[in-house]
């Protein structure tokens, strides 16, 4: 008794084999599988001449280890995962030149409101928060990175969250009316 198998892939649904003798195939085709713990490549020939000795006027079709029938079961797959993969690439480097060209025409703009508080101490101020913020801190400096990286994620969480709702409403557009209105 075996359990079900995947005879094509392995996301196939499993169907009940038997298992005959050699001799009781009608067929003629024979699939052998072979369990060893020894290295494949000096097994290959072994079993060529095992199974010659048994039937002499048979041949052999097609012989591969099990991780290369894995293999061939998933090139399709993983050729489908690197094309998106490199979309998704493109899409973030289109992303963050859309983000950087953003921020450095907004930051354009503002260069003198940025000069001029920078002229009236906006270093000196962050740094006297700096002091003030640690005494209301326990056990944490107020220049911790983990901080700084938490409140990042916080922020960008924040971002997605509030984008949500315009970026759904934006999607649910009829193109053909939006276009007509333009």
């Amino acid at each position: 008794m075996v359990g079900d198998v995947r005879p094509r892939t392995l996301d196939s649904d499993p169907r009940a084999e038997v298992f005959v003798p050699l001799a009781q195939t009608g067929n003629g085709s024979v699939t052998f599988v072979v369990k060893t713990g020894e290295p494949v490549a000096s097994l290959i020939p072994k079993l060529r001449q095992q199974f010659w000795g048994a039937v002499p006027n048979q041949t052999i079709y097609y012989e591969a280890t099990v991780e290369d029938l894995i293999a061939h079961t998933l090139v399709e797959r993983r050729f489908h995962l690197v094309v998106l993969g490199a979309f998704s690439m493109v899409a973030l480097a289109l992303a963050t030149i859309g983000v950087y060209g953003l921020i450095a025409y907004s930051m354009s703009l503002r260069t003198g409101e940025i000069s001029v508080r920078m002229a009236l101490g906006a270093r000196a101020g962050a740094l006297a928060l700096t002091r003030y913020m640690r005494t209301m801190l326990y056990q944490v400096a107020p220049t911790n990175p983990a901080t700084y990286v938490q409140l990042a994620a916080l922020v960008l969480f924040l971002a997605a969250a509030a984008s949500l709702i315009p970026a759904r409403r934006a999607a649910s557009q009829d193109p053909a009316r939006a276009l007509r209105e333009e």
